[in-house]
């Protein structure tokens, strides 16, 4: 029986049939599969293969096969075109589905327990080549990002990466395609998967370090700040001289904003250049959270708005009394910490 899938003004009929597991080929333009693969790698059938079966997702499908004795989710498929160099070995293509395809052809001691999968053949033959290419992308975001299905955050950034920049799909559409991004989400993500690129780095748990160092205002601001930051930060990424991201998030900006630690990691050629000058940035205080809000509490206090409005307070019938009581509170933990302070309170008293 012909069904429809759709999406947008795209209505594209499909039918389900078993189809045999040797008749069906990898879609090496799915981004799980483009993820895996170094730009110079040949992503032939037994290289995906080989890619697939090492992941724990396609081992822990194999053992549910086994034990389902049945793959219960049908595959997406469409026909191989009669020009592809494909036609000579398969009749169809797996455009969602790649994982299960692996974990059914793996080589365990048993063997698997069906010969064919159940698949939902689209026929694309209405559409043209750009318009196929659209449509694909279009069903596996909408499986895998914003459907049941979750895709590593690098496999996520390479779809959306791949449909910006070499399908022309807006940041503004890609937004209104993949529901819970926004156009500036697009964009970073963009970004992230642009320099991550460039710095030829194919890990996909190195992603978060792109994406802190493209995301917010203070990265962004530092790096345009500091040009030759970049040349130090991203092989150190690649080599994972950082135990986690949340090392650079936190601990880049401290020695950046000590002069001293500064000059020690943008100038040093020691390895441990890191090292050295995190330890000159917290000698100085740079990294203790209390110092820093100390010293914002400080800044707040004495900026003339900041002392106006407090005085506004204190006049106000309706603040006074809890403004004077706050301000007490600061006084008595002032003279407490504070001989200079201390002092002062001494004297008040002895008036």
């Amino acid at each position: 029986m012909t069904e429809y899938y759709r999406i947008g003004k795209s209505q594209i009929p499909y039918r389900l049939e078993a189809i045999p597991i040797e008749s069906v080929a990898f879609y090496a333009e799915n981004p799980r599969i483009y993820s895996q693969f170094s730009a110079t790698e040949e992503r032939t059938q037994e290289a995906i293969q080989k890619k697939l079966e090492a992941m724990e997702h396609v081992k822990t499908l194999r053992a549910q096969i086994h034990r389902d004795q049945q793959v219960n989710e049908p595959l997406w498929c469409m026909p191989v075109d009669q020009d592809s160099p494909l036609s000579a070995s398969y009749d169809f293509i797996t455009l969602e589905g790649n994982s299960r395809l692996a974990a059914l052809r793996m080589e365990t001691r048993t063997p698997p327990p069906v010969t064919t999968v159940p698949c939902n053949i689209l026929d694309l033959s209405s559409l043209t080549a750009v318009q196929r290419e659209s449509f694909i992308f279009s069903l596996l975001g909408r499986i895998h990002i914003t459907g049941k299905t979750n895709w590593q955050t690098y496999e996520n950034a390479a779809y959306i990466y791949r449909r910006y920049r070499y399908q022309g799909v807006s940041a503004e559409d890609l937004a209104k395609e993949l529901v819970g991004l926004t156009p500036a989400k697009v964009s970073n993500t963009v970004k992230a998967y642009e320099l991550m690129s460039q710095n030829e780095d194919t890990k996909p748990d190195h992603w978060s370090y792109y994406d802190v160092l493209v995301s917010g205002r203070k990265w962004p601001k530092l790096r345009d700040t500091y040009p030759s930051l970049d040349a130090i930060l991203l092989p150190m990424i690649r080599n994972e001289e950082f135990q986690r991201a949340q090392d650079m998030r936190d601990k880049i900006p401290v020695i950046m904003h000590n002069k001293q630690a500064r000059r020690r990691f943008l100038e040093g050629d020691s390895e441990e250049r890191f090292v050295h000058a995190l330890e000159i940035a917290e000698f100085g205080g740079g990294s203790n959270t209390v110092l820093r809000r100390l010293e914002a509490f400080q800044r707040f206090l004495t900026q003339d708005e900041n002392e106006d409005a407090i005085k506004q307070l204190l006049d106000a019938q309706g603040t006074k009394g809890k403004a004077k009581f706050a301000l007490d509170k600061i006084y008595d933990v002032m003279a407490r910490l504070s001989p200079k302070a201390q002092r002062l309170a001494e004297r008040r008293k002895g008036r």
